[in-house]
């Protein structure tokens, strides 16, 4: 059947490419272009059928770029998908980053308030620490005073009583002489 649909094809062909004989010619002329028209038919046969296996080695030739075309943009998507995990991995990864550093910066504004607020206490200790001392030196150096004044009045009187004493001691004395 495609032989001769193959046959009809090529003798339209034929007949639209080859130009009709001249008027002139005569029968002998005509029998012989009908009794060489079966070579010329096996001709543009044997070239179908050249053309076909041409054709047909492209389409093979086709096909496989096109499966290797296939294949590679098959591996590509595979590529982007594995690209597109990794990308979302990442995201995440960076969520999860930006978290822990927003609970360390709270943690750390919150260690700065207590550390301040231990400084303060720290230098109002110190304070009151330097005003005890200074107040327990104040003390003691009151102490000191008081007892060295007492001590001193003792002394003064003791001493004042023997002045009076060798006085009155020696005038007694001068008065027995």
């Amino acid at each position: 059947m495609r032989i001769w649909i193959a046959v009809i094809m090529l003798m339209s062909f034929y007949l639209l490419l080859v130009p009709p004989a001249p008027s002139q010619a005569g029968i002998i002329d005509r029998i012989k272009a009908i009794y060489s028209t079966p070579e010329k038919v096996d001709d543009l046969l044997e070239q179908y059928e050249e053309q076909y296996e041409q054709t047909k080695q492209q389409f093979e030739k086709t096909k496989q770029q096109f499966e290797d075309t296939q294949r590679a943009l098959t591996e590509q998507q595979q590529k982007v998908q594995q690209s597109e995990q990794r990308i979302a991995e990442y995201a995440r990864q960076q969520q999860e980053l930006q978290a822990i550093n927003e609970q360390y910066r709270s943690d750390n504004e919150k260690l700065q308030a207590q550390n301040s607020e231990l400084s303060r206490r720290l230098a109002l200790m110190e304070q009151q620490e330097a005003d005890r001392k200074s107040l327990i030196r104040k003390l003691i150096l009151m102490a000191i005073t008081v007892i060295g004044l007492i001590l001193g009045y003792f002394a003064l009187i003791r001493i004042w009583r023997y002045v009076i004493w060798r006085r009155q001691h020696t005038e007694q004395q001068g008065r027995k002489l």
